[in-house]
């Protein structure tokens, strides 16, 4: 099992988004508090109504780019995306959403070899256009989130990783996927993955979002327990991301992990 920091993020309108410290001083703490990444959320255009309701402010960037600048030390995850307001802002078709990411797919490793490309498809028209920088890693790997049997199909068949979310029915039904609530469906869904693949390694990153984990002293060992269901269940990474607001506040949580879980 290795751990994933997800940079905490700033939710509703208020907040500065990077609150919890400049971006390279937090990896910095990560990398010291053991854990094996960062990661960042991104939505291109968030509705108001989703902020003002608790949405997280968020932070994108462009994938060759931050493969070069970490030295190939990057996986892009992806998903279709479940926020119409959104969509309608980029002048996307919601409906063909499906279509488009898997168009999507078969044209970004085309980019990122580096080569002239030309392309005529429902959603991306390129006429010899070369991307660079050349990323470090050919291709760089996708790992896809959503809980969906379409979702498993594409990770089985084109992705390095799956990222099923484990939440309540509420969120499920929010994000428009199908539900996994607890990790014995996990464990179950899990193999249904690897039966999928035919054999191919597959990464499996889970989201722990009980944030009780980030009060200091407080139920360690169910924690440690949990977390542990989640590696028989077989997850590869879980991610966690600690409520914080200053970079002192960051850096005090992430020493307490580093104490606590990882040693």
């Amino acid at each position: 099992m290795r751990f994933l920091f997800q940079y905490p993020d700033a939710h509703g309108l208020d907040g500065y988004m990077l609150a919890a410290g400049a971006v390279g001083e937090v990896a910095r703490a990560v990398e010291s508090a053991g854990f094996d990444g960062i990661a960042f959320t991104e939505h291109p255009a968030p509705s108001a109504r989703w902020l003002e309701a608790g949405g997280h402010q968020t932070l994108g960037k462009t994938a060759a780019s931050v493969d070069v600048l970490s030295n190939g030390r990057l996986e892009l995850g992806l998903g279709t995306g479940y926020q119409k307001a959104e969509f309608k802002a980029l002048g996307v078709d919601f409906d063909a959403r499906n279509a488009d990411f898997d168009e999507m797919l078969d044209v970004l490793p085309r980019f990122w070899s580096g080569n002239p490309v030309a392309t005529s498809g429902r959603a991306f028209e390129a006429r010899d256009t070369v991307c660079r920088p050349l990323p470090h890693q050919q291709p760089i790997p996708i790992w896809i989130g959503g809980n969906s049997n379409l979702t498993m199909r594409r990770v089985a068949e084109r992705a390095q990783g799956w990222m099923p979310m484990l939440t309540d029915a509420t969120v499920s039904a929010t994000t428009r996927t199908a539900h996994i609530g607890d990790a014995a469906t996990l464990a179950h869904r899990i193999t249904e993955l690897k039966d999928l693949a035919a054999g191919r390694p597959i990464e499996i990153l889970v989201s722990y979002l009980d944030q009780s984990v980030w009060q200091i002293g407080s139920d360690v060992e169910r924690h440690r327990n949990a977390i542990g269901e989640l590696a028989r269940a077989g997850a590869t990474w879980v991610s966690l991301s600690a409520p914080s607001e200053s970079f002192t506040r960051t850096t005090e949580l992430l020493g307490y992990y580093a104490e606590t879980f990882k040693n």
